[in-house]
């Protein structure tokens, strides 16, 4: 009988901790419901208590999922256990996350700790939370440079203290799979403990995140941790549970996620963040070429498109589908044929939009090699016209200049980036931009057979979300 294993995702955590991750309340809402609809078993948020903010984001993240477990982190103090307790407790399933370094140079100069008074903090906390969780996880980082003695004692206290479930990092990824094979085969054997779950989340520094996680379940552990995209170098999500699905015989394994319905999750972030898989698979469609299946009827009406957006596995209001609808019509005067990657480019940036303040009436553009390009623009500033021209080096430079002066700001554009959705002389282009504004980054996406106006798109995208997020009318 194979092994069930469970499948926890940190992309939302990551997206906590790396500014260039830096996504709004709604985009990590919808990232959320997306990860359960492909059957996530457990969805790992961001920190709780670092700011109003994101215990607002994890209290409302955790009331809207209906059958995944909701992890979330909490740090080694009672306050922060609470705090945590507050935001989740309202959770169908809720966990509760507690980690601690574990070796000689992490305890010494992050803990600043002996190795008894991190025993001790452990059973403390552990046996604290416990008070408050059915469900609670600890981790040991970088457990994969400590002593194996010493390991061994943490793990034991944290199980002795109420953890259900135990789990093992390689924090700097400086491991090989046949070695953490061994490792991990070792450890499990030396604790010997039959009611607890182990778990383990790898680092890709070398290259080897997905199959050092391979390598661990071959150990025996029951759950691993993966991101979206390999975000915050974790293994990818769509990789490893590719391999798994792909070699059930080899890895005498097996997970729930709905494989199927895999690469929706990765286009969703990556229509968010930009940041794409590094080694997309065949398994998952990445690679393979667009075949006639992917091309849509454009006569299809609004009922048809519904199912047909539902059928994708996407959870959208009626609102959200009729816009987008609307621009599927639009993209159909514009191109010959539609693809099923176009409307998941479209659904990747309209279904997490914010409020827009700013929208796009119209521009012109002069350019040319001789000349210096010129930009004017009309923005609606809600219901006010608002219009500027300027020049700039190049048409997208110049556009950006004109909006950057119509709004009166001084914003800094950290980051630009142009690509195809689909193939051909029509495809349909998406634009990401990235700006920074009083040390946040904000990213904004903008889709358009017309790659200026995508560029304009995403940068008045990236605006109205600096807006929405740092409470500026």
């Amino acid at each position: 009988m194979k092994t069930a294993i469970l499948i926890k995702d940190c992309t939302l955590k990551n997206c906590e901790t790396d500014k260039a991750l830096n996504i709004s309340f709604k985009e990590k809402l919808e990232i959320a419901r997306q990860l359960e609809n492909i059957n996530t078993d457990i969805i790992e948020t961001g920190f709780a208590d670092t700011s109003q903010g994101a215990f607002i984001a994890v209290k409302t993240i955790a009331s809207n999922l209906k059958k995944s477990i909701l992890c979330c982190p909490a740090q080694a103090f009672k306050a922060s256990i609470d705090k945590t307790y507050e935001a989740i407790k309202g959770a169908v399933r809720p966990r509760i996350h507690i980690s601690l370094p574990v070796s000689s140079v992490n305890m010494e100069y992050q803990l600043h700790m002996k190795k008894n008074q991190v025993v001790e903090t452990v059973k403390q906390t552990i046996s604290y939370a416990k008070t408050l969780f059915s469900d609670v996880e600890f981790t040991a980082l970088d457990a994969t440079r400590s002593d194996m003695d010493f390991l061994i004692e943490v793990i034991n206290t944290a199980a002795d203290a109420g953890a259900t479930t135990i789990g093992v990092e390689d924090s700097v990824g400086h491991m090989l799979p046949d070695e953490i094979n061994t490792f991990l085969t070792d450890l499990i054997k030396s604790v010997g403990r039959k009611n607890i779950a182990f778990s383990f989340r790898a680092k890709n520094e070398l290259g080897m995140a997905v199959a050092n996680t391979l390598s661990a379940i071959k150990a025996g552990v029951g759950q691993i941790t993966c991101a979206i995209n390999g975000t915050a170098n974790d293994a990818s999500l769509e990789e490893t549970v590719s391999a798994i699905h792909t070699r059930q015989d080899a890895m005498n394994a097996q997970c729930n996620m709905l494989i199927a319905q895999l690469n929706r999750a990765s286009v969703l972030l990556s229509g968010i963040t930009d940041i794409k898989n590094g080694k997309p698979g065949g398994v998952i469609g990445a690679s393979l070429l667009i075949s006639e299946s992917d091309l849509l009827d454009k006569e299809m009406d609004f009922y048809s498109f519904r199912t047909f957006v539902e059928g994708l596995g996407y959870t959208l209001t009626e609102k959200d589908i009729e816009r987008i609808y609307d621009m599927f019509k639009e993209l159909c005067a514009k191109k010959q044929q539609v693809y099923t990657k176009d409307i998941e480019a479209i659904i990747g940036r309209e279904a997490v939009q914010v409020p827009r303040v700013y929208r796009l009436d119209r521009f012109v553009i002069n350019s040319g090699n001789n000349i210096t390009s010129t930009a004017l623009i009309r923005l609606q500033y809600y219901d006010k016209p608002l219009e500027g021209v300027g020049m700039g080096d190049g048409p997208i430079d110049a556009a950006f200049h004109v909006i950057e002066q119509i709004m009166g700001m001084n914003i800094e554009l950290f980051d630009f980036n142009l690509k195809s959705v689909t193939e051909g002389k029509d495809a349909l282009g998406a634009a990401t931009v990235k700006i920074r504004y009083n040390g946040k980054i904000h990213v904004g996406r903008g889709l358009s057979t017309d790659v200026i106006e995508s560029s304009i798109l995403a940068y008045i995208n990236a605006v109205n979300k600096m807006l929405f997020e740092e409470g500026i009318q």
